[in-house]
């Protein structure tokens, strides 16, 4: 064991059978020190980034006239809106062809427009392409 510490000598970077010496040193030569000035770099390069686009998208929001702390719910109250307003304001479906000739017959029946009149009516419903 004695031959061994001495075979290091006062040179703290030998290495012997693969151990470095007294404290261990580093035997790729000190880059453990780089990789972790580059790990330390991208973490603060990201956390600038997430604090930049927080930032951006606060004041985007503000500036849309949205509260920032409640913007998605404000975004789902007023898709659900806009949904139901286009829904109540669809226009009713068309009456199908039976309907419409059985509405002149009614207003035939009815005496609110004449025998030409149903007849025109009909051969004009009749005759126009399905809708």
């Amino acid at each position: 064991m004695h031959a061994l510490l001495t075979s290091f000598g006062n040179d703290p970077s030998t290495v012997v059978d693969g151990v470095a010496g007294p404290g261990f040193p580093d035997p790729a030569g000190g880059g453990t020190g780089a990789v972790f000035a580059l790990v330390a770099l991208v973490a603060i390069g990201g956390a600038v980034f997430a604090v930049v686009s927080a930032v951006r998208n606060y004041s985007t929001m503000k500036r849309g006239g949205l509260d920032p702390m409640t913007a998605q719910s404000q975004l789902a109250v007023d898709l659900h809106r806009v949904a139901n307003d286009r829904a109540a304001s669809a226009p009713a479906p068309s009456a199908t062809l039976e309907e419409r000739l059985a509405e002149l017959d009614d207003l035939a029946a009815r005496g609110v427009i004449s025998g030409v009149e149903r007849a025109e009516a009909r051969a004009k419903l009749l005759s126009a392409p399905p809708s």
